[in-house]
């Protein structure tokens, strides 16, 4: 590390227990401390399953984040999100009433999935196999020869609820049938850090999926550190981010927010795209949202105040870690959200979704288009790069793994991950 290299683990040296302390609904807890100051993870912890069985568990308990407000922005929207690994379809609905509601996507007949569309708008739910009918609130309505259902009443037939939530129009639900806190409780900080964020005001979206083969905190540890940008991403973002006072990437700020974690991630101000690069310029020139040129600290996003709070020329990107799997990057001129969720010890689904304003010319929608290109083939790398991963660690060739002093949200996260499911491995 160079003497003008920044250490953000040196900002986590000032932090006191009570501020490092967090609380997802079992009362305040601290992360694993051996984890906190030696960086070793067990390997255990990305192909054991047992800790997998563990993780489903925490996951059951807490709040989990399934989708935008722009995803059923009128009353009669639905959208269906299933979570394979918890063996739960959920049926999200916008009421009449403007009331965002979330039950399980199961009728109450003879269990069968209820909704077999992702999306639509509707009063109505039918059920395809007998016809059984409900309406946005969860209400039976209606059973087709009900006078031979007399144990089983419409009243007390309706769908079954699923606790959900909103916050800055980000729909979450959580599983447990008695949920152990409420969703601004479980967010703690990042309520007041957030407040009033403009992600509304960037309504275009783009996004993209896949199945990993690898475990599902891979993508999220590759989210929240710089260390691997300028040689994994030597194509894409190597030149961007990277700088000679920064060469290996090392965030410029970090917190952690109970639970959940923030950096600011830096950018090379001396960086501009090669003149041979027609369409990178082209794009940059003409939508300046995610990776813009020169001092952006000031543009879009970042004129609201909680965006760079460190005011500076060199910010690229606010990340936040929403625990356990959720992240957002807040850029320039656009936002995205992304989130990795188990399908077993070593799979998991990844679904990453960019947000930018709407464009009003064609050389602007070329410009979103060819960022979600773009981001599309950073992604990529690091997916490609977690099969390998998951083959290592499946090997027996380590016990453990290091975490170094600039991995710091690495740290912070697979500590509050070990204390959550009992320190297992």
């Amino acid at each position: 590390m160079s003497e003008h290299d920044p250490n953000p683990y040196d900002n986590m040296r000032h932090f006191t227990g009570e501020t490092i302390a967090f609380d997802i609904g079992d009362g305040p807890a601290m992360p694993d401390e051996g984890i906190l100051k030696t960086g070793r993870v067990p390997v255990s912890a990305y192909c054991s399953q047992e800790v997998f069985e563990a993780e489903t568990e925490m996951f059951r308990r807490v709040w989990i984040n399934l989708a935008r407000m722009e995803e059923l922005p009128k009353p009669g929207d639905w959208i269906v999100r299933d979570i394979a690994f918890l063996s739960a379809s959920i049926l999200i609905t916008h009421g009449e009433d403007g009331v965002i509601r979330a039950f399980h996507n199961m009728c109450s007949h003879r269990g069968m999935r209820l909704v077999w569309d992702e999306e639509g708008h509707s009063k109505r739910f039918s059920c395809p196999y007998h016809a059984w009918l409900y309406d946005a609130k969860g209400a039976l309505l209606k059973q087709p020869q009900s006078e031979c259902f007399p144990d089983a009443p419409c009243a007390d037939n309706g769908l079954t609820p699923v606790a959900c939530d909103t916050w800055e129009g980000f729909v979450f639900v959580n599983l447990d049938p008695q949920p152990r806190q409420a969703l601004n409780d479980f967010l703690g900080p990042l309520v007041e850090r957030l407040s009033g964020v403009p992600f509304d005001e960037y309504p275009y979206s783009l996004t993209l999926s896949s199945e990993i083969e690898g475990n599902w905190k891979f993508g999220v540890e590759a989210a929240s550190e710089g260390y691997h940008v300028p040689l994994l991403h030597r194509n894409t973002v190597g030149g961007i981010m990277p700088s000679k006072d920064n060469p290996h990437l090392n965030y410029l700020h970090y917190e952690p927010l109970g639970a959940h974690s923030m950096a600011v991630v830096p950018r090379n101000t001396d960086f501009r795209w090669p003149e041979h690069r027609k369409v990178h310029r082209f794009a940059v020139e003409n939508a300046d949202q995610l990776f813009g040129e020169g001092d952006v600290s000031a543009k879009g996003m970042a004129a609201h105040p909680l965006v760079n709070i460190l005011k500076t020329p060199k910010w690229q990107v606010d990340f936040y870690l929403v625990f356990p799997n959720f992240t957002l990057n807040i850029a320039p001129n656009a936002w995205w959200m992304t989130y990795y969720l188990p399908l077993s010890k070593d799979r998991s689904h990844w679904k990453t979704t960019y947000f930018f304003r709407k464009p009003t010319k064609p050389s602007e929608l070329f410009g979103r288009r060819h960022a979600g290109a773009f981001q599309r083939d950073i992604l990529t790398e690091d997916n490609c790069a977690f099969q390998r991963q998951q083959m290592m660690m499946e090997s027996g060739g380590k016990s453990h793994i290091m975490l170094g002093e600039q991995e710091v949200l690495l740290r912070h996260f697979n500590a509050v991950v070990s204390t959550a499911i009992g320190k297992i491995g």
